[in-house]
């Protein structure tokens, strides 16, 4: 089936299949129309087990907006009118990115309020709120603020249909209608609503090609472009589903890096980003460089620090892992709410540097603890980690303490 972009003269190919959603707790049925390369097969559109880690790394570093992990050609056209950026959408942005990943979030919160409120009737304000809302709980590993995040990112979708339809031209509107989509994608793929997931995942793409059709300048949508033509290589192997696809991750980090240098927004998320692809791509010294940048400006971030542990864990850098790691565990513990399985997987990272610095009885002490942990922890509540999922890590804990026990009757 052709899907012809009416303004623009330029045709976009999508084979599509529909299909009947059936609803188990209501019993609700509707057809839904997807492209077909985004279906699953019978098998699975799960990630195989053995490869999560891989998989788990595509779910946290979203913020700006731009995520599709789905497939399809950018057009290039024409630059045609467009809205502008302004410095107050400038200067309330880079505010509330500078706040939240310095942990204010009710600061972050009243500047992304002052932004719906000059901009009452575009998605951009309700975006950025939904934003510090998700971030929060997946830098905490906690499920506190998913009732502000949904209603944020509910109204961000609502007032961004609205305000697209009226401004046509507009691809800042499309921009962040597309970041909107692509944000409750993810979650649903956190709630393992599946189908949901890669229907959102379409919307969001189809709106941020709009934005770039629109303005092809537009580079903080780049990033997003960027993401999905990285991760989509990388996961080809990874989810089954996917069909292969040529490799296209050296792009990927290209257009991140553009995004980086010449965007408005994208710049500490597309940060973020290149550190978990360096370190994805088994590029330690590099995925180091990147978290330095980030260290220096948000030394108390939770996903900074954490990554800063696992690449020191990776070079063996134990004396680092074992600080790293202290400091990560303080600042999780100061947090009203705090997730056991984070606690648990910290108590491991002092486990394994303890190991390796010889000091077994602190080491054993941590693994102790790490196993009473398990005993409160209700899944719940919480969120999996960006690298290993908690069974994956409570396994670790069992096989260094069974490790030690050993060593210690010889």
């Amino acid at each position: 089936m052709i899907y012809r972009l009416q303004q623009y003269n330029q045709f976009i190919t999508l084979p599509r299949l529909i299909f009947l959603k059936f609803h188990p707790s209501t019993g609700a049925k509707r057809w839904v129309n997807l492209p077909l390369h985004l279906l699953p097969d019978q098998t699975s559109i799960r990630p195989a087990s053995a490869n999560r880690p891989t998989f788990l790394l595509i779910k946290k570093w979203l913020f700006v907006g731009m995520i599709v992990l789905l497939t399809t050609s950018l057009p290039t056209i024409p630059h045609c009118q467009y809205l502008s950026y302004t410095p107050v959408t400038d200067s309330l942005v880079a505010r509330g990115i500078t706040q939240i990943h310095n942990l204010q979030l009710d600061s972050s919160a009243a500047t992304f309020e002052q932004l719906i409120r000059a901009y009452p009737k575009h998605p951009i304000g309700f975006f950025y709120k939904a934003g510090i809302y998700d971030l929060f709980n997946q830098n905490y590993r906690i499920t506190a603020y998913k009732k502000e995040y949904e209603t944020a990112i509910n109204r961000a979708l609502e007032i961004g249909e609205k305000y697209t339809r009226k401004n046509k031209n507009d691809a800042l509107g499309f921009f962040y209608l597309g970041g909107a989509y692509g944000f409750r994608g993810l979650h649903r793929v956190r709630e393992r609503e599946w189908v949901d997931a890669f229907i959102d995942g379409y919307k969001g793409l189809i709106n941020l090609q709009k934005s770039v059709i629109k303005r092809p300048d537009l580079y903080d949508a780049y990033f997003g472009f960027g993401l999905y033509h990285y991760w989509r290589s990388a996961l080809t192997g990874v989810l089954r589903f996917l069909p292969l696809v040529p490799d296209q991750r050296r792009q990927g980090i290209n257009e991140i890096r553009l995004a980086i240098e010449k965007g408005r927004y994208a710049g500490v998320e597309g940060q973020f980003a290149l550190e978990n692809i360096f370190y994805n791509e088994a590029e330690y010294d590099s995925a180091l460089l990147v978290n330095d940048w980030l260290y220096q400006r948000f030394p108390h971030d939770p996903s900074a620090l954490y990554m800063r542990a696992r690449i020191y864990q990776k070079q063996q850098d134990w004396q680092n892992l074992l600080t790293t790691t202290e400091t990560l565990y303080a600042t999780l513990m100061s947090y009203p709410y705090k997730s056991i399985g984070y606690q648990i997987e910290c108590h491991y990272l002092l486990a394994v540097a303890h190991d390796q610095l010889g000091q077994k009885e602190l080491a054993y002490h941590h693994l102790e603890m790490a196993q009473e942990l398990k005993k409160k922890r209700d899944k719940k509540t919480e969120l999996e980690g960006p690298l290993e999922d908690f069974d994956q890590v409570f396994d670790n804990v069992k096989k260094l303490a069974k490790q030690i026990d050993n060593e210690q009757r010889k």
